[in-house]
């Protein structure tokens, strides 16, 4: 079956994303922000999204069409759903095609022959020719109607689609803002991004997975949910410990989850190596301390501290990873000004043990992630042992 995955902020970084979660299907880049994946049998698209922390929606690639097939085939595809929902029939539409779609006329045409049809309607309608996810969760087009999709792969040939599944944007605000221990040092790490990072190590759920700089515990947290059933954070703070401790708590009772083993313990990640012995973890998941983050430092300064901690921390997680196994980790770019003109500066540790392996859009194959406006952003990088 083919489906479609309307891609965030950061597509390169959710296409990998999505391709170590199915790493069996075929994919390929369609326009505007859509990925396309070709998959055996069916995706539970309400389970992937919450699992999936760089897709938006998720939905089924119904067939290609030509323009003057799309009119037709939606009014066929909406009179046949009606029967389906209890109570008033709602729809709308997301153009990802830029296809020549006169979708007044069209969103007119259904209401007329669903009402002659005897089926209560609502046509839900944006500003924009895409409706966000809020706006076809809020308006119920998931579960009492439907969001039809025009999209185009990437040699142009053009699609109609339906919506199954958006990001749930609601838990995920209530993961990252409702849990009880957070602050500005330790908990500033987004749970999407935690989502993508556990499924960029495609660690196996019944072994143990570490994050040797827990902070407050978002990727933890974030593993927790996605199944993993051992789950180990250590930090050198005490009180990162303490918050990780209660959100792992709060997240269990929240969310109704039983049999999960979790150990906390205060060392600093340059000694990691000390109470765990060789090839005990597969997947190593981490957001280090990345500087500071508020008033004037000297950035030249900040690397140089940073690369030291990061070179012992790389130093000793070597010593406890498996041979084939994952360490997906963050290392800051400081955004500063040089000759009057914005410049990045890369964090460079050494790590004469390691190999950076992944497939990313820069020139060391990593992936960058922030917005405009950020004075430190995120570079993430996949390493194993070489």
């Amino acid at each position: 079956m083919k489906y479609f995955f309307a891609l965030g902020n950061h597509p390169s970084l959710s296409k990998a994303e999505i391709m170590a979660v199915f790493p069996e299907g075929q994919g390929e880049t369609g326009q505007n922000g859509i990925f396309l994946l070709e998959v055996q049998g069916k995706i539970d698209a309400k389970k992937t999204i919450k699992q999936l922390g760089g897709t938006i929606k998720i939905g089924e690639v119904i067939a290609p069409m030509k323009n003057h097939e799309i009119p037709q085939a939606c009014l066929d595809f909406a009179l046949e759903a009606a029967p389906n929902v209890n109570g008033k029939f709602h729809y709308g539409f997301s153009n990802y095609a830029n296809a020549p779609i006169d979708t007044k006329k069209l969103g007119m045409t259904i209401k007329t022959a669903l009402r002659d049809a005897d089926y209560s309607c609502r046509w839900v309608m944006g500003k924009e020719k895409i409706l966000s996810s809020v706006i076809v969760e809020q308006n119920y087009l998931l579960d009492k109607g439907m969001e039809i999709v025009f999209l185009r792969d990437e040699p142009g040939k053009l699609f109609l689609a339906q919506t199954l599944a958006v990001q749930p944007f609601k838990e995920l605000s209530f993961r990252d803002y409702g849990r009880p221990g957070r602050d500005d040092l330790s908990g500033m790490l987004p749970p999407k991004l935690a989502q993508i990072m556990i499924n960029l190590a495609q660690g196996e759920k019944t072994e143990p997975l570490l994050d040797p700089f827990c902070g407050s515990g978002t990727i933890l947290s974030e593993a927790m949910l996605m199944g993993y059933q051992k789950l180990v954070g250590t930090d050198i703070s005490a009180k990162a410990i303490s918050d990780t401790k209660e959100n792992l708590e709060w997240i269990k009772q929240n969310f109704s989850i039983k049999n999960v083993k979790t150990e906390t313990k205060i060392i600093s990640a340059t000694e990691i190596n000390k109470p765990y012995k060789p090839k005990t973890f597969s997947a190593i998941v981490t957001e280090p301390y990345l500087g500071p983050q508020r008033g004037q430092h000297e950035i030249s300064k900040t690397v140089s501290e940073l690369e030291k901690l990061y070179t012992q921390s790389l130093k000793a997680l070597a010593r406890i990873i498996k041979q084939n196994g994952k360490l997906v980790m963050i290392w800051p770019v400081f955004i500063g000004r040089e000759r009057g003109q914005s410049k990045f500066f890369y964090l460079n540790p050494l790590y004469p043990d390691w190999k950076i392996v992944s497939s990313g859009n820069t020139n060391r194959q990593t992936w960058l992630y922030g917005r405009e406006g950020q004075k430190v952003w995120r570079e993430i990088v996949i390493l194993q042992l070489k």
